[in-house]
């Protein structure tokens, strides 16, 4: 997975995040375990439950895409815009 594309539909992806007008192409299950409000949002009575796209008003296309390449890495670093980005701390200097 080092060439995350989310502007496509991909492997049964089944929902989209529209983001500043970029739209992520995602899967519903993978971000219910990642999160714990995409989970509540997609199996509670939330509009966005069935929806197909979903508005993400407020905030930044590149800090979505950032968090989705680390959730769709398992947490592993992937390289985003010439940085390095975990869910752990850097390493010392």
């Amino acid at each position: 997975m080092n060439n995350l594309d989310f502007s496509h539909p991909w492997h049964f992806s089944d929902v989209v995040l529209s983001v500043e007008g970029t739209r992520f192409h995602v899967h519903r299950s993978t971000l219910s375990m990642w999160s714990p409000v995409f989970e509540k949002m997609f199996t509670s009575d939330f509009a966005e439950k069935d929806a197909e796209e979903i508005a993400l008003p407020g905030k930044k296309a590149k800090e979505v895409e950032v968090l989705l390449k680390i959730v769709y890495s398992h947490g592993r670093a992937q390289k985003v815009t010439g940085r390095f980005h975990t869910n752990s701390p850097p390493p010392p200097p």
